[in-house]
This record gives structure tokens, sequence and C-alpha cells, in this order.
């Protein structure tokens, strides 16, 4: 908007891209950032709203913004009524409601070429170390490992423990909700380099181990570790670890977290496949523990998780890393390639084919759902609280014994997806609370749920449990694909009708964005984390005997390399590497968003509805859109829609716009319209001074092609502007208000203007266009004591702190001080005319708002370094601060005044320090002094009076 006003657009094109930019042929990023005028509306986000409702409440507030800056009508009367005055009626109003009815409310991304440039920048380097990240395999760490012969255990909370022939221990007893296993023993290493912690299954813990939970897991907080050496009187040495491994971590909880420090995070093995497996973790000291003699080491297990997560059996060995031997580069590779085919005979076990069906109707209660080309599904339109999707699916193979549901990104959606959650909730997520399937309308049984990725509980499995508050979510890995798979509890015995029920319920519109469903024969079918790339390269070597060329042969190479860079990404031995990776990822920076408007596609209209009395909750009959029948008609060839109210409204045919627009830029320069009442140009505002002039300026402004610029050049060079503004008393009697304009015009600049023209006088203002907002001195508490949500405030640093007052951020609920002081709307609701109050806050904000101290310290400064005498330097202050010159008793009183400051501070009475807020300085007396003498040229009546 300021670079459109600043190039002087053409009103009539600012007022349609404003209105409707997105809806013009190729409308291009600017066009439609432009429509984000009316997305200025008030939210509310508290839980027991209905989205939808606000959604009205936000297109009322645009028929407002709308029909008062462009039309002059209080419009908002007939939102409950027919209109008592002007002749709008109750439906027309909801007419007018329906041409603004039609749009979705995306956020968009705003490609800066800087940020362009540092993502493309960062991606390079990412993309780089990816693709060397199967070369950085490490080479296999020998070590002597030892396992103590003897230990002793205790416990925090009374869970004991067998000590075994392996070394092991057997925990048993009690098994309280959190513990700390400490073991003593003794050790003879000369050098020890590394601790393990096996975690070992066993048929007599539990469930079968190796945790105590009836699943068998556990959740290793913290690993500490001490050292008392022998012969010695010092306390023990704790020792400290550099890194930690792990041949599985459970997802969310890597191993690396038994050594954060944290007590609330930890190891833990959970499988995907419910498998319980031997596992261990390998933790590095930071420096090698060289030991002279036999000593005794305490480790320390902390399991805080809480719900009985402890180990149930486990094993503690120390040992010393031996010399290397042999190419390094060598081993790393045989170890890697070693691991590799490991890893792909995993991989081609679990591996799954699925087939895609594309549904043959998908509807909702709420969205619109689009099937695509490749069978997804695209939901769009508005969301609630509780949208369910059923999709019906024909001519489904016969044995299948598992779907799967992709959860797809796509740039149409919130953070790219692949949900829809667009406000209150965690943006671009989805929560998919019930999952029900039917074939030939008979309910089917499903009897696990599996994902790729979850938001740590809020798994698949969670959608099978007849619970709406639980569900699937995968918050955090928003802009990614992500799959869930779901087993019939039998295969599906003949082919036919499938038909699926998806529920997303929560205390926020929560809604799938984009996703697919596919089928699979398989048996034990899983969701793997997986891309479609290696999928397939898998599925080509998974007959017997193909596993071999895939691993050897040179033109199976490029096969190879897919399989190895997703090897790569998993593997335990490369997660130091990728860490690297995480670091870069999380420096990318992020565009900035902005609010747009996106008219929805033919066949996905909105209704609207005649709302009685003005209530959401109150439908009647339909409305089609269309304008109060006072006024000219929109175009019958035209669509009614956005793009035609917008053209409509600086059409010639409309008496209104070009009145009401130049009546309120008139009001600018004059202090007061032509029509006084600039928001009602109806029966119950005033009629026009001078209606001839009104009419001239209105047409003069589409003959000088909607240039408000040059309507601006007009208005300042005519007679009538450039008359004094001093009143004789014959005029104050006969025209207090100037409403015949007889003289110039004389007011109190609004709220920004009168801090802009301290920062101008002073020096201190910056003439930077654009940027973001800006946070300029205000008491502390304004925005933290807020209502709804308090505002960490952090005052802007250097010049953007002395920017213009249109930069400064507003929050509606605590606007900014010193403009609320001055009569600055919050702008909660649009506001064409401020009034003008003259109250003694006023000038005690002149006096002592941090802007204004800062702006007259400046002006103090500038005196004392000017050329000149006392007069000449008071006549400076007095030129800067009220541009003009001073009369000689005005600068003699100045002066007095500047002698009087002057001899208080050299008494001490005053100090200067105090008031220049410094520490010591060159002459801070005279300093202090001029800046007195500013603070009261700024507080003058002429300081903030326009004329």
């Amino acid at each position: 908007m300021i670079y459109a006003l600043n190039a002087d657009m053409p009103f009539d094109e600012f007022t349609i891209e404003q209105i409707a930019g997105d809806m013009l042929p190729n409308a291009t990023r600017d066009q439609l950032i432009a429509t984000g005028l009316h997305r200025n509306t008030m939210l509310n986000e508290e839980g027991g709203i209905d989205p939808l409702e606000y959604r009205f409440y936000s297109t009322v507030d645009r028929v407002h913004v709308t029909s008062t800056a462009w039309l002059g009508l209080t419009m908002a009367c007939a939102q409950c009524h027919t209109h008592k005055y002007d002749p709008i009626q109750h439906t027309e109003y909801y007419g007018f409601l329906a041409t603004l009815n039609n749009a979705d409310e995306p956020t968009i991304e705003i490609p800066k070429p800087d940020i362009a440039e540092k993502r493309k920048k960062i991606q390079k380097q990412i993309d780089a170390l990816e693709a060397a990240l199967p070369e950085k395999f490490p080479a296999e760490i020998r070590i002597d490992w030892q396992t103590p012969g003897s230990a002793e255990f205790t416990s925090k909370n009374g869970a004991e423990a067998e000590f075994l022939s392996d070394g092991s221990f057997r925990v048993g007893g009690k098994n309280p909700e959190k513990e700390v296993y400490t073991i003593k023993f003794d050790t003879a290493l000369p050098r020890i380099t590394h601790l393990q912690v096996e975690a070992i299954p066993d048929e007599n813990v539990g469930k079968g181990g190796p945790g105590r939970t009836e699943h068998g897991n556990f959740v290793l907080s913290e690993v500490e570790m001490e050292i008392q050496e022998a012969r010695s009187e010092n306390k023990p040495r704790t020792i400290k670890f550099a890194s930690a491994e792990a041949d599985f971590s459970q997802q969310n909880f890597p191993v690396e977290n038994v050594i954060d420090g944290k007590n609330n995070t930890g190891w833990a093995v959970a499988a995907e496949d419910g498998k319980r497996l031997h596992r261990h973790a390998i933790l590095a000291l930071a420096e090698p523990l060289v030991l002279k003699d036999k000593a005794g080491a305490t480790v320390r297990l902390v399991q805080n998780h809480g719900g009985q997560h402890t180990l149930g059996r486990f094993r503690i060995s120390l040992g010393g890393e031996l010399p290397d031997s042999g190419l390094t580069v060598e081993r790393r590779r045989e170890l890697r390639d070693r691991k590799f085919a490991k890893w792909v005979e995993g991989e081609l076990q679990k591996v799954v084919e699925w087939k895609t069906l594309r549904p043959v109707e998908a509807k909702s209660t709420t969205p619109f759902l689009t099937i695509q080309g490749d069978g997804s599904i695209f939901a769009s339109g508005d969301f609630t609280k509780h949208d369910t999707y059923t999709l019906k699916f024909q001519n489904v193979p016969a044995g299948v014994k598992a779907f799967r549901l992709e959860m797809l990104p796509d740039e149409r959606l919130p953070m790219h997806g692949p949900g829809s959650v667009a406000y209150e909730g965690p943006i671009g997520d989805f929560w998919l609370s019930t999952v029900r399937a039917k074939a030939g309308y008979k309910p089917i049984a499903l009897r696990s749920g599996t994902e790729s990725y979850a938001k740590g509980d809020n798994n698949a499995a969670k959608t099978l449990d007849d619970d709406l508050q639980s569900g699937w979510s995968v918050d955090g890995g928003q802009g990614q694909a992500h799959n869930a798979v779901f087993q019939f509890a039998a295969p599906l015995q003949a082919g036919g009708d499938l038909e699926l029920e998806l529920v997303c319920e929560r205390y926020y519109a929560a809604g799938l964005g984009k996703f697919r469903v596919s089928v699979s024969p398989d048996d034990d079918a899983k969701a793997s984390a997986s891309p479609d790339d290696v999928r397939t390269v898998l599925l080509k070597y998974r007959e017997k005997g193909k596993l071999a060329s895939l691993l050897e042969s040179s033109e199976a190479s490029a096969d190879r390399d897919v399989l190895l860079r997703q090897f790569a990404k998993v593997t335990p031995e490369l997660a130091k590497e990728r860490r690297k990776l995480e670091e870069l990822r999380g420096q990318m920076p992020k565009f900035p968003t902005t609010l747009v408007m996106r008219e929805r596609p033919p066949g996905h209209s909105r209704q609207t509805f005649r709302q009685h009395r003005g209530e959401f909750l109150q439908p009647k009959e339909e409305v089609k859109p269309g304008v109060p029948s006072f006024l000219p008609p929109l175009p019958a060839d035209a669509p009614p829609n956005r793009l035609t109210l917008a053209k409509w409204l600086v059409s010639k045919e409309n008496p209104l716009t070009g009145r009401v627009v130049m009546n309120r830029h008139w009001e600018a320069f004059f202090g007061r319209g032509l029509v006084r009442t600039v928001e009602d140009f109806g029966f119950q505002g005033e009629l026009p001074s001078h209606p001839d002039l009104l009419d001239w300026l209105a047409v003069e402004f589409t003959k000088q092609g909607w240039s408000q610029k040059k309507m601006h050049k007009l208005i300042v060079m005519s007679a009538t502007y450039q008359q004094s503004s001093q009143i004789t008393p014959e005029l104050r009697e006969r025209d207090p208000l100037n409403v015949l304009l007889a003289r110039g015009p004389r007011f109190r600049l609004e709220a920004e203007p009168v801090r802009d023209a301290a920062l101008v006088a002073s020096g201190l203002f910056s003439d930077k266009i654009g940027g973001p907002s800006v946070y300029p001195p205000q008491p502390p508490g304004v925005s933290t004591e807020g209502a709804y949500g308090a505002l960490a405030w952090k005052t802007s640093e250097g010049p953007d702190r002395y920017r213009r007052g249109l930069y400064t951020f507003a929050k509606r609920t605590t606007p900014y001080a010193m403009t609320a002081t001055f009569d600055g709307p919050s702008g909660e609701a649009c506001l064409a005319r401020r009034e003008r109050s003259n109250t003694p806050l006023q000038a005690l904000t002149l006096l002592n708002d941090t802007v204004f101290m800062e702006s007259s310290r400046a002006l103090g400064k500038m005196a004392v370094r000017a050329d000149g005498d006392e007069a000449t330097r008071a006549e400076l202050l007095f030129r800067r601060c009220l541009t003009r010159p001073p009369s000689n008793e005005e600068r003699e009183k100045l002066v007095q005044f500047y002698k009087a400051q002057l001899a208080r501070f050299a008494s001490g009475e005053l100090k200067a320090v105090d008031l220049l807020d410094v520490k010591a300085g060159e002459h801070l007396n005279e300093q202090a002094a001029w800046t007195a003498v500013a603070r009261v040229l700024l507080n003058l009546d002429e300081a903030v009076t326009k004329g």
C-alpha cells in the first residue's frame, strides 16, 4: 500500500487491487498482497467458538469497511434490520455481503530476494553434505570391553536386583513409577574411553523386558559416572561424556538424551514391529581416563520418565579403545557396505507394494474435496471443529489386508500442509480423530494402525479407540509427506465397494489438507518413512536372488545409490554427521508471510443467507450478490463477484466514490470535510457546505486519471488553502468552525504526525520506507499487561526507534500509548473520522514521554554545538520546532528561560546527568538547559497545530 501511494497509483486501479487483486488476470504477487486490506479483521481463538461464525463476522467487517471507505454509508445499520434512515434494505445488506463472501483466506509466503539467496546457499550446503554422507561412515571402533565380575546394586525407590553370571542385573521387587539405579564396582582397566549400557530381553522380567512396563519398554533419562581412585583422599571424580551412540533409538527418544543433563528427556527402544531385542548404548568419555591403580566406579542410571518405564535387565561395561590398524578408508567402506547389506535385507522384508485407489466419490460435512489426477484428494474451503470425510471406492481387489493414508504436502496449504490448520492450532497440522471402514454398508473391523511420524503419543493407533479427543497428529513435520497404515481384522473376502470415514475433531479446525488412499494384500503391512523412490527400488529387488545383483552388479549402481542415500539418512552410525545437516536446516531463514484473499473456484461458491436480526444462528432465505437498489446496479454482463464490485465502485455510474474520497482528502487538508460527517453521506449525515465544489472535485478527480497526488497539488496550490489562518473577531462570531472557508485551516495534528513532527524537528527522524513494524519506546506494562495475551515489547534500536508513526506496531487491545492519548483509534473497527480532544494528559505526554524527551535532548545537543550567541541558538530551536522565526519578545523570553534553567543546573538544584540520562560529558549544564527550552517549545500548542 505504501509503495502504491508513493507511486501515485491511480485510485481506480488501487481500489480494484485492494478489493479483488487476486481475481485479475495473471495476478502479480503485489496484487495478491493488496487484497490483505480485507484480512485486517478481528480474530477469535477461544476454544469454544465456531470458526464459521467468526468468518461471518469478518465478512460483516468487510462490508462496513467497503461501504464506509468508498461509499460513505452507514451500511452497518442494516445488518440487523432495514436501515431506519437510508434506503438500504436488510436483504440488500446481505446482497452486498454476498459479493465479498466467496473468498478463502490463505496465508502466502513473500520470497524476498535476500532471503531467497540465503536459502539457496544453505540448501546448496545441505545437498553437498547429503551427497557426501555415505562416504562419512565412521571406521569401526574396536573397544576392549570388560564387564565387572561383581557389583553392588542399590535403588532410590525400592527396586531390587539379582547379579547374574554374565555380569548383568535382573531387576525385581517393587516397581516404582520412577527410579534411580546405582551400580558400584571395581575396575583395573588402565585406560577407559567408553561406557556401555546394554538392555537385555528376559522372559523373567515383566512381559519379557528389557523394560519393566507392560510393553517391555524403558526410558533412560540420564547416565552419570564417578571414579574414586584407590589410595586417593580426594572426592570422587565426576566423569563427563562427549557423545552417545546406540544401535537403535525410538522416535523422539534419541540416545543423546542420556547425556543432555535433562531429567525430562531420555533414551527408549520401542520399535515399530514391537519386537523386543537386545539393545546397547555406548557413551564416549570426554577425555580418556588413565588409571595408575585399581579404582572404584559408580554408575547411576536415572529413569525419570514415569509410568514404570525402568530397566528390567541390563549390563554395564567399561572399555578402552584399541589402537587403530589398517587403512581407515577401506575399513570404513567395508564396515559401511556390511551394515548397508544388512539394512537392505531388513528393508526388503518390510517393504510393501501399494496400489492407489481413486475414489468414485469424496465428500465431507463442510470442506470441498477435489479428486486430483494422481488419485489424491485436496480439501479446501471452510473447515470446522468437527469435519467428517467420506470416501467411496469401487472394484477394490479381493484379499486386501491393509490400506494406507498418505498425507501429502502442497503449496496451497498452510505451511505446505499436509493439514489444513490455519489458526489457533499448529499451522499446517491436522488431527485425525477416528478412522472407520465399511464394505457393502457393513462395518469392517480394523485391528491396528501404524504411522511413519507422529507428534509424541498422538499416533495412528489412537484413531481406532473411538475417543474423539485422541488422534493422530504430525505437528513438527509440516511440509513433509507422512503416512499411516491400517490393517483389517480380516482380509476383504470379495472385491467390491469400500467406504472410508475419516473424522477430524479438535478444539480448533484441524481437517486433512491433501491425502491419498492405497491398499495392499501383503501380510503385516506397516507404515514406513521411506520415500517412494526407495520403495520402488526395494520392490524391484524383492524376489530372492536379486539382492546380490543389487549390491554387487555395476548395472544396478543407480538403484544402489538411491538405497545408499536412504541408509545414510537412518543409520545410527551417521547420527553425528546428520546433526550437522539438522543444524543447517535450523539456520534456513523463513520467508515472511502475509494474509490475502483468494476467490473460490467455479462450482465451489459459498452460499449467503439473510441472517435474521444479524444473528449467525438464524439464517433465512438465500441471497444473491448485489448492491442497494437506490444505487446503479452491477453490470448485467459481468458475474456479481468481488472484482465486479471493485470495478463498480470506481465506475462513472457510481455517484458516491469520487465524492467520498475527495471529501476525506479535503478533511485531511482543512480539518473539516465539505461534508462534515465524512463517514456518513446518508440522511443522518450533514449536507455539504459547498456541494458544487464537491461535485467539481469528484469530476476533476476522474479527469486527472484518479491521481491523488495531482488532486493534492491542486488543493494546496489553491487560494483557499493558502489563506492565512489568522481569525478576526468578526469571523470568529460569524463562522467559528470555518465552514465558509474564509481563512486557512488551523487544527491540531493527528496522533502519528505529532510524534513525527518532534522527530523531524530534533533531527532524529528516520525516513526509511517500507519494512516490518517497529517498537518505539513506551511505558512498560502497556503491552505486557494488556488483554488477550501479553506482548513482549522489545524496544527497537538504532534508526528503527525513530521511524514514522505509520510503522509503529499496533496491538488492537492495547494501542501504542502515545497515539491513544492523542485520539488515535484502536483499529478494532473502521474509523473514517477521528475526533480531536485537548486534554492535560496530552501536555504531560509532550513533556515526559520518552520519544519527546529524546527529541528534546537531541535539540539541546544541537543548540550546544551550534555557532552564535544564546539568542541565535534560541532562534534555531524556535524555528525547528515551530517552523517560523520568533519575534523579539519571544526570543528574549526563551533566552531568559535558558539562563534561569542554567542557573538551576549550575547550582545543583537540578542534575544535568539525570535530565540527559548520561553518566558524564562536556557542557552538560548548558545542554540540559537547552533541553529544557526544547521541552517548552515542543509543548506549545503551536508545535502540534497545523496552520
